[in-house]
């Protein structure tokens, strides 16, 4: 799983979730000597997990003081939104609150997951194609891409395990620029990222920019471009630049 992971997510603080005894955590470090530390965590850490870290770490000096084991639950962790959140067979719905918390940090993420719970587990409407276990991971891979992220399907080995699905996900870059924005109640705000905006067509995009002298422009995908001057009032600016939205 990690040689996998790290063929396309590189860098970043790992987060080892329902770690165990972190073997995924130390091999993620190994593979990538830019990402700068793990921390592995579990309600319970096995009574031997730091002995085997010891032993890692003594094959492999440079992992050494680079691994932190904490038991806590997996809500109370703080994830950011540069880390590289993993979990190797996290059970049921586990994979699922490891999905939620990493998507909530925007964050980049890895699931091998197992032990599908079928009672709890969201099947969406496909398991008259495809068995339940499947339909599960397929919605989890879907809800991710509706978070914004790209997802990549993969397995593994099945003579490794027979739960051999692994899910990884990375929040696509938003593609903008620092510009001028209008406020959408008080006219010009400060200088902001001009973020697109989905108007009522699904194939209209609507981005809004000052130009310095000129006035405040919106363009859309049908290539027009509509110039306010920068004699108008903010009322005008609003309610012109943003009619398609109303």
């Amino acid at each position: 799983m990690a040689k996998r992971v790290r063929r396309l997510l590189r860098g970043g603080r790992v987060v080892d979730l329902g770690g165990g005894h972190g073997l995924l955590a130390h091999a993620m470090l190994l593979l990538d000597d830019s990402s700068p530390s793990a921390i592995v965590v579990d309600t319970t850490l096995p009574p031997s997990s730091a002995k085997l870290h010891a032993v890692l770490a003594g094959e492999w000096p440079r992992l050494a003081g680079r691994v932190e084991f904490i038991a806590r639950g997996l809500d109370e962790i703080d994830i950011r939104s540069t880390d590289v959140v993993v979990s190797s067979h996290a059970c049921g719905d586990l994979t699922d609150r490891v999905l939620e918390r990493a998507s909530a940090a925007a964050a980049r993420v890895a699931v091998l997951p197992c032990c599908h719970n079928l009672a709890t587990c969201d099947a969406g409407a496909l398991s008259g194609w495809v068995d339940k276990p499947m339909a599960i991971d397929i919605m989890r891979a879907l809800r991710l891409q509706q978070r914004g992220y790209r997802t990549w399907t993969q397995t593994i080995p099945e003579e490794i395990t027979p739960k051999n699905r692994l899910l990884i996900g990375a929040r696509r870059p938003w593609k903008g620029r620092p510009t001028q924005a209008l406020h959408p109640i008080v006219g010009p705000g400060p200088s902001v990222v001009g973020r697109p905006f989905q108007g009522r067509q699904t194939n209209a995009r609507y981005c809004c920019v000052r130009v310095p002298g000129v006035g405040f422009r919106y363009r859309s995908n049908h290539s027009r471009m509509r110039r306010l001057t920068s004699s108008a009032s903010a009322r005008e600016w609003r309610d012109r630049l943003w009619s398609p939205f109303a």
